[in-house]
């Protein structure tokens, strides 16, 4: 029996999945959310869904193409800012989605449902746009609060050992981790840890000697107005606490001019750098 598609009903419904998909990527990812960015691959991802239309290629070359526009929706989608960080991201984006399809072709097996069709690694759900909207809801409210209940938040206001690399050079200080530092880079989302300029001197010899390849100004806000920080793109920041050691790798270093008047530390730690990093042996 021939399947009837319904180009809009193809776009809006796999564009609402894919969103839903999206956010809860991004939540188990720990990256930064922007709406319309999300919005944007939710879209690109609905209009992907019209190689449904195509002859039927083979199964190998049909998950090639699948891979590579899923790489390219995850770029699209989520401010990435290091290979790890897409990695894990990337990861999450394909598992989330063998689970989809793989639950949606076994309701149709079992049922032998003739709403759902396949071709090229796209599905067509003829099923309105408000039904899939609300089972779409309802699944992301349920991760979100199963994600709320069993992710343990990282501990506030506790020390940890940092070493700082950059250009085969290292410094090692103690850092502070404080939910006030929320600074993050403007053009990639990732989260900022804010040194003391005592440590980019000794990494540079002098801050205005940062390379101009990896300098950037970091916009910041806080209760005594507003300005920019001097930062520099390091090459990886190991974090070191009692139980695991984690790396984060080519992210923004900020450099606090003015100095700490905690002599405890010489750095703040954006608790998310926690959620982005990755544990190492």
């Amino acid at each position: 029996m021939q399947q009837t598609i319904y180009l809009d009903n193809l776009i809006i419904v796999n564009a609402t999945i894919d969103i839903y998909i999206l956010i809860i990527t991004g939540i188990l990812s720990h990256v930064q959310l922007i709406k319309w960015r999300v919005l944007l691959g939710g879209i690109i991802a609905g209009l992907l869904s019209t190689m449904i239309f195509l002859p039927e290629i083979n199964d190998a070359l049909s998950i090639i193409i699948k891979a590579l526009t899923m790489a390219g929706i995850v770029l699209i989608t989520f401010p990435i800012h290091c290979k790890s960080n897409f990695f894990i991201t990337y990861s999450y984006f394909v598992i989330i989605n063998i689970i989809f399809a793989g639950s949606a072709l076994l309701i149709s097996s079992i049922f032998h449902s003739k709403l759902i069709y396949y071709n090229n690694s796209n599905f067509y759900f003829d099923i309105s746009t408000p039904f899939i909207l609300g089972i779409s809801t309802l699944t992301y409210l349920l991760l979100k609060v199963t994600v709320k209940l069993t992710v343990k938040p990282a501990n506030i206001n506790d020390y940890y050992d940092v070493s700082i690399k950059v250009n085969n050079k290292s410094e090692t200080f103690k850092a502070l981790l404080d939910t006030g530092n929320s600074l993050k880079d403007y053009f990639t989302g990732s989260p900022v840890i804010i040194i003391d300029k005592e440590i980019a001197i000794k990494l540079f010899g002098n801050i205005n000697d940062i390379p101009s390849d990896s300098f950037r100004l970091i916009p910041y806000s806080d209760v005594t107005g507003t300005g920019v920080l001097k930062s520099f793109k390091y090459d990886s920041l190991t974090i070191k606490s009692k139980k695991k050691n984690l790396i984060v790798n080519q992210c923004y270093a900020a450099i606090n001019e003015t100095g700490f008047s905690n002599i405890n530390y010489e750095a703040i730690l954006n608790p998310d750098l926690l959620n982005i990093a990755r544990e190492v042996k």
